[in-house]
């Protein structure tokens, strides 16, 4: 009976096809935590969540999966425990790992991607990715009061023939963003994957929807003819994406395209080992990349190099 109400819109075969589908969920932040949990309440039969962030206390205002106990562990990690206590029925994986075009290969295999960063870097390679091999994708932003979600399946363009890649934009860090904005939106991505996974009709125009009028505009998108990513070129796919990024909102860095053993590292410098993750006052270290605090990127380049030793 846990889906009753659900079928009575769906139906028995809408709810058959979400026991069979295979998500995977990028970024468990503000709008993956909203998300990755109704997909997990809704009985789709696999969810993977994806993300290379640890949880921080200025995280707790909108990210609902997470607790103040939480505060400096992987949010893969915490992720997977809390939505797996959701469902038993669902089999759910978290991964702690930073995804870029060394390791896009993760995304094989699944239904669909559901787009959850905080990382424009990201959204382009997902972009890429989804448009090569035919996988459709949803993106979804937000910012203040005012928030995008698209479901992109290569029909009506892409996201490169809307968005550019430029530097400077703004984030929730400097002009801020309320947490009913991000569980708006999150709910309505989450609502367009459920129709298309279970065979409903889906709106493919953008949705952007302002909080404080409580508007709501679709757009129709159209194909750029100049798009290279339309054009059957995948730049980002080559590994055009920056090596080291600052996090959104915090003193932190992302270190990225990295082949970190672990095990020998916990022995050789001084740190806590969180399990899949290192952590000391000065960086965390996974497998795959690292955060470190530091003020510029010059800085963290030293700080790794130092404590590291690589």
């Amino acid at each position: 009976m846990r889906y009753s109400r659900q079928e009575r819109v769906i139906g028995r075969r809408g709810q058959d096809s979400l026991k069979k589908s295979r998500v995977i969920v990028v970024g468990v932040g503000a709008l993956g935590c909203v998300s990755a949990q109704l997909l997990v309440r809704a009985g789709v039969g696999s969810v993977v969540v994806v993300d290379r962030d640890v949880v921080e206390l200025d995280n707790l205002q909108r990210q609902v999966l997470y607790s103040e106990e939480n505060v400096g562990l992987p949010k893969a990690g915490v992720a997977e425990r809390v939505l797996r206590g959701m469902n038993s029925d669902v089999e759910v994986e978290g991964r702690c790992v930073d995804l870029s075009s060394v390791n896009v290969d993760l995304l094989e295999g699944f239904d669909l991607v559901v787009d959850c960063t905080d990382s424009m870097e990201t959204r382009f390679l997902l972009n890429d990715y989804c448009r090569k091999n035919s996988v459709a994708w949803i993106y979804a932003g937000g910012i203040r009061d005012e928030g995008s979600v698209w479901f992109i399946d290569g029909s009506r363009g892409c996201f490169s023939c809307v968005f550019d890649r430029v530097e400077g934009l703004e984030t929730c860090d400097r002009v801020g963003v309320l947490n009913s904005l991000t569980t708006v939106v999150g709910g309505l991505q989450a609502h367009l994957a459920l129709c298309h996974l279970s065979g409903r009709k889906v709106e493919k125009r953008m949705v952007r929807v302002g909080l404080s009028s409580l508007d709501v505009e679709c757009l129709d998108v159209q194909e750029k003819e100049e798009c290279d990513c339309c054009n059957g070129r995948y730049g980002f796919l080559e590994g055009k994406e920056k090596n080291v990024v600052k996090a959104c909102g915090k003193d932190l860095f992302f270190m990225s395209g990295l082949d970190l053993d672990l095990a020998r590292l916990k022995n050789e410098i001084k740190c806590e080992n969180l399990g899949g993750c290192l952590r000391s006052k000065d960086f965390y270290l996974f497998a795959t990349h690292a955060l470190i605090r530091a003020k510029n990127v010059a800085e963290a380049k030293k700080i790794f190099c130092k404590e590291v030793g690589l």
